[in-house]
């Protein structure tokens, strides 16, 4: 899916990891479509399911993004976690606006990456013309 992993992770997340972070959200299976918002997931202790599992999921990250990604986590940091665990098996993180009782709300929904989406790892090394 690019090479944007190697700059996040050590190794790439198995299947297994990225299951089971997922089900931190409710998320049964890659086939699962239901949504979910930062309220659902406090109600669900989504934050504590992932500290909980910290150690293992340090496994994977390289040193110098943990202290970014994996601190003083909330649910913010935590939909980021399984945004960047799915991006390595293919699939995203939509948001989309909706009003609850007059308040926005942000409802999230895994989805699988069209191929039209996947930038190919394309060199954008500056280059200096003179004339």
């Amino acid at each position: 899916m690019g090479d944007d992993r190697n700059q996040l992770f050590k190794r790439v997340p198995d299947i297994e990891i990225t299951k089971k972070i997922m089900s931190f959200f409710n998320i049964h299976d890659f086939e699962d479509e239901r949504e979910f918002t930062r309220k659902t997931l406090e109600l669900s202790n989504t934050v504590k399911k992932i500290n909980d599992s910290l150690d293992e999921i340090l496994e994977y990250y390289i040193p110098c993004k943990i202290d970014k990604f994996l601190k003083d986590l909330d649910e913010k940091k935590a939909i980021t976690i399984l945004r960047q665990f799915l991006k390595s098996h293919g699939f995203k993180i939509k948001a989309r606006e909706k009003y609850f009782e007059g308040k926005k709300t942000l409802l999230y929904k895994m989805e699988k990456i069209k191929p039209e989406e996947i930038i190919p790892n394309v060199n954008l090394k500056l280059k200096i013309i003179e004339f």
